[in-house]
């Protein structure tokens, strides 16, 4: 058990004891109360009582109490956090990166209705028992972030709203192979953070399938009035379509996942090693330190792009289709070069 854990264990069963007015308090009490386990309550009474705060079990009422003399002042009980705080500067430097990763973490919700409320609770964090050791452990860590998103805050509330009023929504869109943008209404179901990018996950009534929605490329939105179907689209059909996107782009319908096998060189294959890059992952080292690299995925487009970016670290083996894909993006590139 974590010491922050510990901590908050002890906080908790310390108040239940001091503020239990009548019936039986049994450790198995507490725990049902707490819902933590007994082990986990034997923990914080023996940690209360290291602190100097004498908890008893009265055999004959079934309960645990606190056993004061009457010189002392019941006023103290409400200092035990201040108690604790010496304790805190005990604590592996380690956990305190949990802390760390909220605040960056805080950074992907920038420009949505959401970021002031999370940045509320994280300064409420900061400014209670962990301030005093911001600096120490900032100072340890540095986290590199991928550009930001620009998203409308707008947007992203009214997209939000509609998947909790479950209304159906219409608004522009632009892809990137389009012109101009194009009128769509989708029934919204769930909105996915992915590789940096807010996406809508949502029924297209035009194409009659789910359908996955930039939101950064989404225009106007309204809401219609018309309630959609929650059967349409459950946390099954949506685990499903995420299940073999490689980023974002999910199967559609039943068509099976493309097979895909990469060979790398040895360079890159120290690189690729090092991450799971999809849950399908599996990996055959060669005996020149290269290795091959095999995944199911659902959308070609988002493999080329990745398979892309190694330049000529990386081979497509198989399928067919990406290879060829491949091969006419490489040639697009060096006609661009040639001149």
């Amino acid at each position: 058990m974590s010491s922050y854990a510990m901590l908050a264990n002890a906080l908790k069963v310390h108040d239940l004891i001091f503020n239990y007015r009548r019936g039986k308090l049994t450790k198995p009490d507490i725990a049902k109360k707490l819902e933590i386990s007994e082990k986990q309550v034997t923990k914080a009474i023996d940690f209360l009582k290291v602190m100097g705060y004498p908890a008893q079990y009265d055999e004959a009422n079934e309960r645990w109490h606190y056993d004061w003399s009457p010189e002392k002042p019941l006023t103290i009980l409400s200092n035990l956090t201040d108690k604790l705080l010496p304790r805190l500067k005990e604590f592996p430097e380690s956990e305190f990166a949990v802390v760390l990763m909220l605040q960056h973490g805080l950074q992907m919700l920038k420009g949505t209705r959401l970021y002031g409320e999370a940045k509320q609770f994280i300064d409420l964090l900061n400014d209670d028992k962990l301030s005093m050791l911001r600096a120490q452990v900032s100072s340890m860590f540095t986290y590199q972030r991928r550009p930001a998103q620009l998203i409308d805050s707008e947007c992203f509330a009214d997209v939000a709203c509609a998947i909790y009023e479950r209304q159906q929504i219409t608004f522009m869109y632009q892809k990137p192979e389009d012109s101009k943008p194009a009128a769509r209404t989708v029934d919204p179901h769930h909105l996915v953070y992915s590789d940096e990018i807010w996406q809508l996950m949502g029924w297209d009534q035009m194409r009659n399938a789910v359908r996955t929605f930039s939101l950064t490329r989404m225009q106007r939105v309204r809401r219609t009035g018309v309630q959609c179907n929650p059967m349409r689209m459950g946390r099954a059909v949506i685990a499903e379509q995420l299940e073999h996107a490689f980023k974002m782009i999910g199967k559609g319908g039943k068509e099976p996942p493309h097979k895909v096998r990469l060979r790398f060189d040895p360079y890159a294959s120290a690189m690729v090693r090092e991450k799971l890059w999809h849950t399908s992952q599996e990996i055959t080292p060669y005996p020149d330190g290269g290795s091959e690299v095999r995944f199911e995925v659902a959308s070609l487009t988002e493999m080329e792009r990745w398979v892309m970016s190694w330049c000529n670290h990386c081979e497509v083996l198989e399928p067919p289709e990406l290879v060829e894909r491949v091969r006419q993006s490489a040639l697009a590139v060096l006609a661009k070069y040639q001149a």
